[in-house]
Formats: C-alpha cells, sequence, structure tokens
C-alpha cells in the first residue's frame, strides 16, 4: 500500500496552470503592471464565510508593500467573474 505525502513538492502542470490563469484574470481586473509579481497559494480559511479552503493572492509592486486579495473558495472553483467582484470589494483586499 502506498501513501501519498502531503509535503512532497507538486509537480509542475495543471497547478501552475491554473494559477497562471488566475494571476492573469488578477492583473486585468486590478489593471495591474506587468512588473507586479503574484503568487496563488490555496489555504485552510479561518472565516467563517468560506467552506474550509480559499484562496489567496499575493500581489507585490515594486516600491509598495504587498498586499493580498481574498477568493473565499477553493483554487479549483475560482472563476473570472469571482476575481473580477471580488477586486471590486474593499474587504476582499488585505493591505
Amino acid at each position: 500500500m502506498r501513501f501519498a505525502n502531503p509535503f512532497a513538492p507538486k509537480p509542475k502542470g495543471q497547478g501552475s496552470e491554473r494559477s497562471d490563469q488566475i494571476k492573469g484574470w488578477v492583473r486585468r481586473a486590478l489593471a495591474l503592471p506587468d512588473e507586479a509579481l503574484m503568487t496563488v497559494s490555496e489555504i485552510d480559511c479561518r472565516d467563517m464565510k468560506c467552506p474550509g479552503k480559499e484562496t489567496i493572492v499575493l500581489v507585490m509592486e515594486q516600491g509598495r508593500k504587498g498586499w493580498i486579495l481574498r477568493l473565499l473558495v477553493p483554487i479549483d472553483q475560482v472563476t473570472q467573474e469571482l476575481v473580477d467582484r471580488r477586486a471590486r470589494d474593499p474587504a476582499a483586499q488585505v493591505r
């Protein structure tokens, strides 16, 4: 019997493509410059509003303090419409 190692590195592929897709949506929704760096992560949600997992996008722009855009759904449930809606919601942006 084989057990999955939760700490093993994830192979580059579908997760990376999904992350790139979400970064593109965020970049367009917030009109971020090409130089802005982003990371997309799925974490355990500590807020009662989300169902266990949430996706966070860390945005880093040169000369500015980094901040997060919170998407209150797991990474596989993020849509462009959700990104657009959360980008307009100041409460979704943790600065």
